[in-house]
């Protein structure tokens, strides 16, 4: 949620991938019979392009565990984000966790050719430049700031254009190879019997 000083809040996003059985319990008629259940919350998946505006400037959202989709990013750049941003609370995290996170993050701003900032309650917070390397981050479980300079960007990659079209177009590719090569052996241990004359 954005928040102006001047004319208090503003634009917000809601969380529109929810994680199953910690934000809400899938299948609920054979899962709510586990002890584990009950621990669970029932959050509602938001909706949107995942982009607010704050200062004039487009910012795509992808909150906590969304940045591991790569739908939640796209979206929100193909949307005119010029700067991807995730707020996270990772106080369920360790830190192999916090690091994964971070990978995820800087592997999206290469995708997209923007700047990502992680904000994270507990975890690593960071400022990854569009190359996926961080200009500054913080220790996992430590308290800091991050001040440094961002540029926004506009460009649309071949990834952010079309990366859907290649994942359908390399699942094609690996059917057809393997059908092709389940055939070919099948074609190959056939036993042939020779004709009796």
């Amino acid at each position: 949620m954005v928040f102006d000083p001047r004319n208090g809040w503003g634009p917000r996003h809601d969380k529109a991938i929810i994680q199953p059985f910690g934000e809400y319990l899938p299948w609920p008629g054979l899962f709510g019979r586990l002890p584990y259940a009950r621990h669970v919350s029932h959050f509602v998946p938001g909706a949107g392009p995942g982009v607010v505006h704050a200062a004039g400037v487009a910012v795509g959202v992808a909150t906590c565990w969304e940045i591991l989709f790569d739908r939640a990013p796209r979206g929100a750049v193909l949307a005119g984000a010029q700067l991807l941003a995730v707020p996270t609370n990772n106080a369920t995290f360790d830190a192999t966790m916090s690091h994964q996170q971070l990978a995820f993050a800087a592997v999206r701003a290469v995708e997209h050719h923007r700047y990502v900032l992680v904000a994270g309650t507990t975890g690593i917070s960071a400022v990854i430049a569009p190359d996926g390397h961080p200009i500054a981050r913080t220790g996992f479980n430590t308290s800091a700031y991050l001040d440094e300079p961002v540029h926004f960007n506009a460009v649309m990659t071949p990834a952010t254009q079309w990366a859907p079209a290649i994942e359908w177009l390399l699942i094609g590719i690996g059917v057809t190879a393997l059908a092709a090569a389940t055939l070919t052996h099948r074609h190959a241990t056939t036993p042939r019997h020779a004709a009796i004359v």
